[in-house]
């Protein structure tokens, strides 16, 4: 059954807004709201659907949290929410990345007003005992999340906020030349010499793969054991790509035939997001194949005009240098429950005592 709520707003006296809202769990739910909400999703970006969500997340240690907010019958916003589960269990810990701006789902005019409905019904949820949601600063997010707990702040939930270091932008130049006299001397140097020795070994660089050959070669590269690989991270990669509908799949092919490396991303407004690159430097541990790529990447976005280059999760040197972090936001809401207080109080102490995979878990309900 759905639940009601009722929000009153300042400045309005008495006059209010009845939303329903509903707690979607199970993928088979999550996917119908594809059809469902196509008046809401038409003309969105394809990463706002909740096809892409169920993509993006990792089964074993997440569960879709997803709140469907109604008027009159009618889908008016979506809210995209997951929980935290531990060897099947639920832990009661809700994250939502609103970094991107598709973490909510609504009219602009509204929006505000719909995102606290469906905050209050997942803060509502029994068993829930904490909210992390990463968002930009001063956003509608922003705002409607310290709304919807300002009162509670200190009384039932504890609040804390801070600055984010998450997904990092590269502003393109209008001329790929402007980009390596940008570099430093060492990095412009590594750009040219990297490309012009795959050049002379007769490695071209495709601009466009099938997403079934683009598949193929990440399977092959992964036996190669690429460094940060793993199969269950490039099943989630190849996933999300294939719900976008502006994939990037591009590569660079040796003359024999062989993928030396290949990287996947999409288009999304003005900008491109990069999201994986394999590349085999087993065989061609001397070759700077991410350098190679990439630079082909950037050069082929300045010539199609587009602005900028996102690194999903950040990226490091060389060109982290030239990079800035998207401004973000990361709040946290947890519950002043005597138990959930005293468990995050004793994590700390006990830290050194954990295992790798349970530290990383303790990191979640400490921070």
């Amino acid at each position: 059954m759905l639940a009601e709520s009722r929000i009153f707003w300042a400045g309005q006296g008495v006059a209010e807004e009845r939303y329903s809202a509903q707690i979607l769990s199970s993928p088979e739910a999550v996917m119908a709201l594809s059809n469902r909400a196509q008046h809401l999703l038409q003309g969105r970006e394809s990463t706002c659907d909740p096809l892409f969500f169920l993509a993006s997340i990792e089964t074993p240690v997440w569960i879709p949290r997803v709140v469907s907010v109604e008027e009159a019958g009618h889908i008016v916003g979506i809210l995209y929410a997951k929980e935290r589960k531990y060897k099947g269990v639920p832990l009661g810990i809700y994250f939502a990345d609103g970094s991107l701006g598709s973490m909510m789902v609504a009219d602009e005019d509204r929006r505000e007003r719909i995102l606290e409905t469906a905050i209050r019904k997942l803060w509502k949820r029994p068993g829930r005992r904490s909210l992390r949601v990463l968002m930009p600063p001063d956003s509608c997010e922003d705002v409607a999340f310290r709304k919807s707990f300002a009162s509670d702040a200190g009384k039932t939930v504890d609040v804390r906020y801070s600055a984010v270091e998450n997904h990092c932008v590269l502003d393109l130049p209008q001329e790929y030349e402007c980009f390596l006299n940008s570099l430093g001397k060492q990095s412009r140097r590594n750009f040219r010499y990297y490309r012009r020795k795959s050049e002379g070994a007769g490695w071209k660089y495709v601009e466009r793969m099938s997403p079934i050959e683009f598949r193929e070669v990440a399977l092959r590269l992964l036996a190669k054991d690429v460094i940060g690989a793993d199969r269950s991270g490039l099943t989630r990669a190849l996933n999300m790509l294939s719900c976008t509908s502006r994939p990037i799949m591009i590569g660079l092919k040796g003359e024999d035939g062989e993928w030396v490396s290949i990287l996947g991303g999409w288009y999304e407004y003005d900008r491109a997001v990069v999201f994986c690159q394999m590349n085999n430097e087993k065989d061609y541990p001397d070759s700077s194949l991410s350098i190679v790529l990439r630079g082909y990447l950037i050069e082929s976005l300045i010539q199609s005009g587009v602005a900028k280059l996102l690194f999903w999760a950040g990226i490091g040197p060389p060109l982290l240098r030239h990079c800035h972090f998207l401004p973000t936001t990361g709040a946290s809401f947890d519950s002043r429950r005597i138990h959930w207080r005293l468990v995050r109080g004793l994590l700390p102490r006990i830290n050194w005592l954990l295992s790798p995979r349970l530290k990383y878990l303790s990191s979640w309900i400490v921070d």
